[in-house]
């Protein structure tokens, strides 16, 4: 017992890339996975056990290895930002009037939002500029708005036809968190989701909900036309248990056409 100690307290001296390397982990697996190590060993590949090893600070002699190499070459943690799809605006005064004759919009109360087409919207990271067709004007003072930087506004496709009515017309435009894509309980939020076909036409605006049915965990999708039934998919055989690729983001404001409502 006395040599393993000894030996641990070896392995573990000058280990500073290692505790940069379990805190970014643990400061991860908050962000990104809302905390549950579950989601993060999906998203990785690994088993579950493996990763709440590595999460409570268990030590291996490979890991070990690792980190004293890095520590010898000044190897550095950094933990990757948040994408921010906006961008900060700026309102030029006219020229007519004097500029301290003018109360105009302050421009730090507001930030441009890339509109994209439905599979770039519901993509990860930056939205590159060759692929954003318009930016729209979002007040940041708006409640739903408050401190999110991770949006993009879509369009309401004409091909789904009225199946979110009357709600949502084709043609509308909707605002999407693509930070916020789990379904709250009780179910009655919008999102951006996308059945498992995985083509360009399986993405839609639906409300969802997660329930269990004999042991399963199903998602279901449905409509606020009442013509239109829900779909329901299991999210182990369709989604390989990974909600990410059944929601992408929650719509948290709408531009509608007023004279179809």
């Amino acid at each position: 017992m006395a040599s393993r100690q000894a030996k641990n307290s070896v392995l573990s001296e000058g280990m500073s890339f290692y505790d940069d390397l379990l805190e970014a982990l643990n400061q991860g697996l908050e962000k990104w996975y809302d905390g549950v190590p579950n989601r993060l060993a999906k998203a990785a590949n690994a088993h579950l056990t493996t990763v709440k090893r590595v999460l409570s600070g268990e030590r291996s002699k490979w890991l070990s290895l690792i980190c004293r190499l890095a520590d010898a070459t000044g190897l550095e943690i950094r933990l990757p930002e948040a994408p921010e799809t906006g961008k900060d605006v700026h309102f030029v005064k006219p020229e007519v009037l004097s500029a301290q004759e003018i109360k105009g919009p302050i421009d730090d109360q507001y930030m441009a939002v890339p509109m994209a087409k439905r599979p770039v919207a519901a993509g990860g990271g930056i939205i590159p500029e060759d692929k954003v067709e318009s930016w729209i004007l979002v007040w940041k003072g708006q409640e739903a708005v408050r401190h999110k930087s991770n949006l993009a506004v879509v369009r309401v496709d004409v091909r789904e036809g009225a199946s979110m009515e009357p709600t949502l017309h084709p043609g509308d435009l909707a605002l999407i968190d693509r930070n916020d894509w789990t379904p709250k309980s009780p179910p009655g939020n919008i999102y951006l989701v996308q059945r498992p076909d995985g083509d360009e036409m399986s993405l839609a605006i639906k409300r969802a909900k997660i329930q269990t049915k004999n042991g399963q965990e199903l998602i279901v999708f449905y409509s606020d036309n009442p013509e239109h039934g829900p779909e329901i998919y299991d999210m182990n055989s369709d989604f390989e248990g990974d909600l990410t690729r059944a929601v992408k983001g929650r719509v948290i404001w709408s531009w509608s056409d007023m004279t179809k409502k």
